[in-house]
């Protein structure tokens, strides 16, 4: 018998037309998706970008995006239709695999339409990227052509007859597009702001409506707040050789470092109290949710406050004030594990390990200016309790007006954090529940604290915790202690059981009933 030979054979594996449908669901979010449409406009080199979003007729949501770019030959706008081909030239634009006009505007319609002019052609073609048209044909088909008298006219409308090129992007009736527009147009004033900082600080214009008409133009967010005077700025792009492969062969290339530490994000009112630091409108809130590293790729921000590496880890309140942001070029893409989306930052561990070896000093020049600042508060409060303290008579002055005074000038600026925090450690002051409970301190007036002063001066300041026995050494016990259990009894959120507890250390159990119905 013949040994039956073996057969091979070729197939055609052409993806079925649906795969546009599958990409519609490749996990660009709507923020993503816009990204990568004015990505493309600035590519385009372009001056001046719009964005639209707003209800046509039928009250279906559409998406507008007008450049004055170079606008797009016949070989380029075939080549921005099909699926992974493509139409830039150098390494150093936005653009990477050809994917991201199509699938940004699949994630968010069915359908889309470009506009375009180039000055050396000076005439407006259309095209037209319709899936359902494509499944219903089940061909890889779209139409180009010159546009009609209509289509030019909208083109001009939109950007203005004395421009003599540009493109418009038009994304109609979109199925997934969950915002309103309005609060999508708030949305992309600070995304925008944010992300697209460095191009707009070099005169790129962008805008943003929620109407078919032109919105108001997006002033640049910068998240180091390099404008913010308290702001201190460790490092300022400073270039860190970084090495990589570049195929088969070691390559060099340079990133920038920026490193710097946000202003406080509490201060001291005109009291003397900690409270929240006023946010600016075009500032990142100093939280620990915008800790950490900043990665720009060509300039654009494609990933914000990302806790990298060992040096931050997981967020932590340790760290809330520091910000590094890190430059690269996009020939980095393999070694950052950068996606068509733009928005994934996974170094492989040669890369992470080299910035890791260049951020790590200024980690630490960081630490040791907050140590620094810290302990110069510290001994700033230390000074005044002791300047004030000793201005104060003895103990048995203290309801002396003068000692009144002083008192309340005392506890108007006292931090009742920290009192509080050295209060607990107090092994026999306090019950096991009231040590658990670290009540809400909230608002405070000193003045109505000073008759515990005097309480705290009689019953409880001559106990065996008492280390000295100096008047000055009594006025800071009593005023820390009055503070803090006043803060501790006025507080809402502190459970009536603590609040008697508190009361029968301190002796005044038999004012229970009085104190706590006030």
């Amino acid at each position: 018998m013949k040994e039956q030979q073996n057969r091979s054979t070729t197939v055609d594996i052409t993806p079925s037309v649906r795969i546009y449908t599958v990409l519609r669901n490749s996990g660009f979010d709507i923020k993503a998706a816009t990204a990568e449409l004015l990505d493309n406009a600035v590519d385009a080199n372009a001056m001046e970008i719009d964005l639209y979003a707003y209800l046509s007729e039928q009250g279906k949501k559409n998406l507008l995006v007008v450049d004055d770019g170079m606008g797009m030959s016949i070989d380029a706008l075939k080549a921005s239709l099909t699926l992974a081909e493509e139409a830039k030239g150098g390494i150093d634009e936005l653009g990477k695999y050809g994917m991201g006009l199509k699938t940004a505007a699949l994630s968010l319609s069915r359908k889309f339409e470009i506009f375009t002019m180039t000055a050396k052609s000076e005439t407006v073609m259309y095209a037209e990227f319709n899936v359902d048209k494509m499944e219903e044909k089940n061909k890889f088909e779209a139409e180009i052509r010159e546009a009609t008298e209509e289509e030019a006219n909208f083109f001009f409308s939109k950007l203005g007859r004395r421009k003599r090129s540009g493109t418009i992007i038009r994304i109609a009736d979109c199925d997934r597009f969950d915002p309103s527009t309005t609060a999508y147009a708030n949305q992309m004033e600070i995304f925008i702001g944010k992300y697209f900082k460095n191009f707009i600080d070099k005169g790129l214009s962008f805008t943003v409506s929620d109407v078919p008409s032109r919105g108001k133009r997006i002033k640049s967010i910068d998240c180091l707040m390099r404008d913010n005077e308290e702001t201190q700025i460790v490092a300022d792009r400073e270039e860190v050789k970084i090495t990589y492969k570049d195929g088969d062969k070691e390559a060099t290339t340079v990133v920038l470092i920026t490193a710097a530490i946000m202003p406080n994000p509490v201060i001291r009112n005109e009291d003397g109290e900690l409270v929240g630091r006023p946010k600016k409108r075009n500032e990142v809130s100093v939280t620990r949710l915008n800790q950490g590293v900043y990665f720009f790729r060509e300039q654009r921000l494609v990933a914000p406050a990302k806790a990298m590496f060992n040096l931050f880890g997981d967020k932590n309140g340790a760290k809330t004030r520091f910000r590094i942001e890190v430059h690269f070029k996009s020939e980095l893409d393999n070694e950052i594990n950068m996606d068509f989306h733009k928005g994934n930052v996974k170094p492989t561990s040669r890369l992470a390990s080299q910035l890791n070896n260049a951020i790590r000093p200024y980690m630490r020049k960081m630490a040791d200016i907050i140590n620094m600042e810290e302990e110069n508060e510290w001994k700033k409060r230390k000074e005044a309790r002791t300047t004030i303290a000793r201005e104060v008579s003895p103990v048995t002055e203290w309801n002396s007006e003068d000692g009144k005074e002083s008192v309340n000038e005392f506890l108007r600026t006292a931090n009742a954090n920290e009192l509080f925090d050295a209060l607990q450690k107090k092994n026999n002051r306090f019950t096991d529940s009231v040590k658990r409970v670290k009540p809400d301190l909230g608002e405070f007036s000193g003045k109505s604290l000073t008759e515990f002063v005097s309480q705290l001066s009689s019953s409880n300041l001559n106990n065996e915790e008492v280390s000295s026995t100096t008047p000055e050494v009594n006025y800071m016990d009593a005023v820390s202690y009055s503070e803090a259990v006043g803060k501790t009894l006025k507080s809402d959120s502190t459970p009536k059981e603590v609040k008697e507890a508190i009361l029968e250390n301190l002796g005044l159990g038999h004012l229970v009933k009085e104190i706590l119905s006030k």
